[in-house]
């Protein structure tokens, strides 16, 4: 009778992610353990796994706009949306695990929002814009955080 010997049978190994590697002994456990363990394993690996879910808006004095989302973090959210605005522009909001709309209009008018589902922030953003007066606006930019 031959018995093998070695990391195969002993060991098992699941990548979580490109920062961090589970291993789990499975020496002496049964088969449905052995699926339980790594059921263990992969969840503790996407409980650590990062969110890419900041976002932000810019807006310049000269009416441009730019919007981000989907960054690992704040700060390069608000780059990108400065980026994506253009020179002369300033953060003026930031959102996270959701979506953003901006709209503009003739004349000056603005808008922008944040909620949960995109064709909201939409409404809200043109609802904002025409507050200000203007009748004529309309969506500039909109996006939504991966959640």
């Amino acid at each position: 009778m031959a018995t093998t010997t070695g990391i195969a049978n002993d060991l098992f190994i699941i990548c979580c992610n490109n920062d961090s590697v589970a291993t789990s002994t499975t020496r002496g456990y049964p088969p449905m353990s052995r699926v339980l363990a790594a059921i263990a394993i992969l969840s503790l690996g996407l409980v650590s796994s990062p969110v890419w879910a900041e976002g932000a808006i810019a807006q310049g004095r000269d009416g441009r706009v730019g919007i981000s989302y989907n960054f690992r973090h704040r700060g390069e959210a608000e780059e990108r949306a400065l980026e994506e605005c253009g020179g002369y522009c300033r953060v003026i909001a930031r959102f996270e695990n959701t979506c953003a709309s901006i709209a503009t209009g003739r004349g000056g008018g603005f808008g922008w929002a944040r909620r949960e589902r995109l064709h909201w922030a939409d409404e809200a953003a043109l609802e904002n814009c025409r507050a200000e007066g203007n009748r004529s606006c309309a969506i500039q930019v909109h996006g939504c955080d991966d959640r």
